[in-house]
């Protein structure tokens, strides 16, 4: 799960934001409980995954991990591509990763109420470890492999894709460097759109 990328994308709204990030623990048609502005952050975050799977430049990234790691590539370009966010996090979004990292943890902090069970269990060691920040470094993506690795069903090894992205570091970078501005397009208009709707 690219979970930088959604935080990232979600404009200056917190509850955007928090509905952002939960989405991927709301199945179907269970977030119309939520208020409004969650439900637009739950849907933006479907809209956002939408667009990547079809883009020709992540599509490119898969390729290059679909003969090791099957239908498991996807998730392990939204990691990869998570590290390069967080890389160049300062000239993609003109604000400070770590900055970001902990106006995020307060954010989800102050919506505890709302996050999923299975959110609120792991947002303590999201919080003591960083996630968000650590993305930046190696042992970082190695630490998120390795936990999709332990959760994924019928896979094994995902863990070693990160001598893929070392051996493709370049290659995996400019893919990213050509679809995140278009992403970041993308979101803002939705966003923007959302709130002339509003007004």
């Amino acid at each position: 799960m690219n979970l930088l990328a959604h935080t990232a994308l979600s404009g200056n709204s917190d509850k955007i934001l928090v509905g952002n990030f939960i989405a991927d623990f709301i199945k179907g048609n269970q977030y119309k409980h939520y208020e409004p502005e969650i439900i637009e952050g739950i849907l933006l975050h479907r809209k956002i995954d939408q667009f990547t799977d079809q883009h020709p430049m992540t599509r490119r990234s898969t390729a290059r991990l679909q003969t090791d790691y099957g239908k498991y590539a996807p998730v392990l370009v939204d990691i990869f591509y998570d590290h390069f966010l967080a890389i160049h996090f300062k000239e993609l979004t003109r604000r400070e990763l770590q900055t970001h990292s902990e106006a995020t943890y307060r954010i989800l902090e102050n919506h505890t109420d709302i996050l999923p069970v299975s959110v609120q269990s792991f947002l303590p060691n999201m919080i003591a470890q960083n996630w968000l920040f650590r993305y930046y470094d190696l042992g970082g993506i190695l630490k998120a492999l390795e936990g999709i690795n332990k959760r994924a069903k019928f896979a094994n090894h995902l863990d070693q894709a990160i001598h893929n992205l070392e051996h493709n570091f370049e290659d995996f970078q400019d893919d990213f460097l050509s679809f995140f501005p278009d992403i970041q397009h993308f979101s803002e208009e939705i966003i923007q759109k959302h709130q002339l709707t509003a007004k």
